[in-house]
């Protein structure tokens, strides 16, 4: 037989051998049908839902007894549960609302999602868990931004309503152990973040920590909302611990910033984010939007940052120099005094270096100061000074302020730094920071600690720059061709695909707005603190657009009279 006949019986007995198979099994199929399944057997799911063996399932949900059925023959019961878990941590816990809050991830809104859920009485043991809706005997459903989710708790003889709000924002709980929060010491706490986006932030789902936590601010101490300082801690609460959350730096200390003077709860927010956009060389702080629970109370949406700090400005560990102006006595290059020996001289104070403060601490910063002051008698000392300065930081400083009508950031609340203080070739840098008071906002007519829309609101002509004599000399004198600057970056950073594009602007305010509003936080924060958000919120962002419309008009003419009329002589 040769090689070309054995080929053609191999691809016959292989064809038959196949058609045989087929036969077998239909005949199989058609003499021994599949059993319907019986109720609780573990059935295929739907052809558009994931496979459950991928999926993480909840034995406490795929109890006896439906929602209804669950209150025959139990007594409700209101101190039956001690904590709800979802994926082996407990939700956060709002005790004067009795609602839990999970977070979950951005693209797990709508499709199918797997989330162990399990319950415990107030002495750790398990109790049972039905859902009303939405979550089957699979424990995989298809989660809503802001959806309250209804179930009951149950064991033997009682049972609970509990209710659980799913949402895309994260969740922080501090828990003092009852202990108040003060200004002057440090409260030891224990910090839980939940993160549903924990993947994108490169970090975990769940974070937590042993933390010491005080109250922050000047004036907005006395606000009826804190903000806070917080720095992670071992379970000593002494060793610092550094850790990344939200996506933010690695690092023990963070900053919530409560936002209560501002009805958009984002102007810091902006102003920040374009100001670090402008230059990759600005580190000011990068922040995410969270929502906090303290000691089981709903506290609101904060925005938790980064300090402005040694690390964050890369500053050298041994003659690095960090300045805060939390003042404005001097601060503006105003006025000057003696030369300081400790850590604070008129409106600023040392932040860095933190010990062993002396004159020298300061580097070249007071004559600075002084040349600026000393400007009519000495314009040439002035302007060697100005040698000491990042210039394009200078002119960018200018150019943000006036867009944004950053009335507070003048000299005050920002930070000066030079990385070290005996480097010949050093400047000093300015960061800004507390950027609540921009986009149209100023101070009240009479009471800066209440919202009082109609004294809050500013006309978008009314411009406060030209008192921070610092920059209306150095601009003013042309220092470095600061004017050609300006208008160069402003065409620059204006134009379309630019940080200070208008519409790039308005996008970003857009996407933040509907962020909030997504995620149910907006009117969270508003039902918890009315007397400081605008009960009508279309109305409140439209005043906003509007202002940015007529400041963008005006700016146009503000940049032709600085460079080529009599402005800032």
């Amino acid at each position: 037989m040769d090689k070309k006949t054995k080929q053609t019986i191999i691809v016959l007995l292989c064809v038959a051998g196949v058609i045989f198979a087929t036969v077998a099994a239909l005949l199989v199929y058609m003499l021994f049908p599949a059993a319907e399944p019986s109720d609780g057997e573990l059935t295929l799911p739907p052809p558009t839902a994931p496979d459950p063996a991928t999926v993480v399932r909840s034995p406490s949900i795929t109890g006896e007894f439906t929602y209804a059925e669950v209150v025959k023959e139990r007594s409700l019961s209101i101190k039956l549960v001690g904590e709800v878990w979802a994926d082996g941590y407990p939700l956060a816990y709002d005790k004067s609302e009795n609602i839990y809050y999970l977070s979950v991830a951005d693209e797990s809104i709508g499709e199918f999602t797997g989330i162990s859920f399990s319950a415990y009485d107030k002495a750790g043991n398990p109790l049972d868990i039905v859902f009303e809706e939405e979550i089957d005997k699979y424990s995989y459903f298809k989660p809503q931004n802001n959806k309250k989710y209804f179930m009951r708790v149950y064991d033997d003889g009682k049972y609970a309503n509990v209710s659980m709000i799913i949402t895309t924002m994260p969740f922080l709980v501090i828990d003092t152990d009852g202990k108040s929060i003060g200004r002057d010491a440090d409260t030891n706490c224990t910090i839980t973040l939940r993160d549903g986006n924990w993947k994108e932030h490169g970090s975990a789902p769940v974070t937590v920590s042993e933390a010491v936590i005080h109250t922050r601010g000047a004036s907005s101490a006395s606000f009826p909302k804190k903000a806070y300082k917080f720095s992670l801690r071992e379970s000593d609460y002494e060793t610092n611990r550094n850790l990344s959350l939200l996506g933010l730096r690695n690092d023990d200390d963070y900053v919530l910033d409560a936002m209560y003077i501002d009805p958009t709860r984002m102007h810091n927010k902006l102003a920040t984010e374009i100001w670090n956009g402008m230059s990759s060389e600005y580190n000011a702080s990068d922040g995410e939007y969270v929502e906090v629970i303290l000691n089981g109370q709903y506290m609101g949406l904060y925005d938790l940052i980064e300090p402005i700090d040694q690390k964050q400005l890369g500053l050298d560990e041994e003659n690095g120099l960090l300045i805060k102006t939390p003042g404005w006595d001097g601060t503006r290059f105003e006025m000057y005094a003696p030369k300081p020996t400790g850590a604070t001289w008129m409106g600023f104070e040392i932040k860095y270096p933190k010990e062993n403060v002396t004159v020298r601490s300061w580097g070249y910063f007071c004559e600075l100061v002084y040349a600026t002051v000393n400007y009519s008698n000495s314009r040439i000392g002035f302007l060697n000074s100005t040698d000491f300065y990042d210039h394009q930081n200078l002119t960018d400083y200018w150019l943000w302020l006036t867009v944004y009508s950053l009335r507070d950031n003048r000299g005050k609340n920002l930070y000066w730094s030079t990385v070290d203080i005996t480097d010949p070739d050093g400047v000093y840098l300015i960061t800004p920071w507390d950027c609540d008071l921009s986009f149209g906002y100023r101070y009240g007519a009479t009471d800066t600690t209440l919202l009082n829309l109609p004294h809050h609101r500013d006309h978008y002509e009314n411009d406060y720059m030209d008192d921070f004599m610092l920059l209306t000399r150095y601009i003013g004198s042309d220092v470095n061709g600061a004017k050609a600057t300006i208008e160069e970056r402003w065409e620059e950073l204006s134009a379309e695909g630019g940080v200070m594009n208008l519409d790039s602007v308005k996008a970003r305010i857009e996407y933040y707005r509907g962020y909030l509003v997504e995620t149910g936080a907006w009117n969270r924060e508003k039902k918890r603190w009315p007397d400081a958000m605008n009960p009508d919120s279309n109305e409140e962002f439209q005043y906003m657009y509007d202002w940015l419309d007529g400041r963008y008009e005006w700016m146009e003419q503000r940049i032709y009279d600085v460079v080529y009329g009599n402005a800032l002589k």
